[in-house]
């Protein structure tokens, strides 16, 4: 009998999946002060983050810029947010950022996906003797020597 729990306990153990990374405490509380100057700080107990909107909040705990956000709220670019957090000991940016997706999930019931847009570009190309500015769908490869 023993040797058989040996067995399934190493089979349950790595069938398990790992939790997202979360903070240990964290507070989050709207900011109503007309003060336009906003804060975030990082340090080894957690993070503070003081008068922050949400809109920019996103794009760092997601590594995207901010106009890769689409469809979101109005509230998003206006109301702004005082958060104090603290991390487990040894914790990396990789896993604040991690954190961050996870607070924005469970208070702010943020709902997501990814997905590919074309957008329209242009490309700088050389021409014989001068710049050219063209659609980047007609621009050529540049030659190599």
């Amino acid at each position: 009998m023993l040797r058989a729990a040996f067995f399934v306990f190493p089979l349950v153990l790595f069938g398990q999946v790992a939790a997202p990374p979360a903070f240990e405490v964290a507070s989050v509380r709207q900011n109503s002060s007309p003060e336009p100057q906003s804060e975030f700080h990082t340090s080894p107990s957690g993070v503070t983050i003081t008068n922050y909107r949400l809109q920019f909040l996103i794009p760092y705990a997601f590594r995207i810029a901010v106009y890769q956000v689409a469809g979101a709220p109005t509230w998003l670019e206006t109301n702004k947010y005082d958060i104090v957090a603290r991390t487990p000991a040894g914790s990396s940016e990789d896993q604040l950022r991690l954190m961050l997706q996870q607070l924005l999930v469970d208070r702010f019931k943020l709902q997501f996906h990814r997905e590919h847009k074309d957008l329209a570009g242009y490309a700088l190309v050389f021409g014989e003797g001068w710049t050219k500015v063209r659609d980047r769908k007609k621009a050529r490869p540049a030659r190599t020597r």
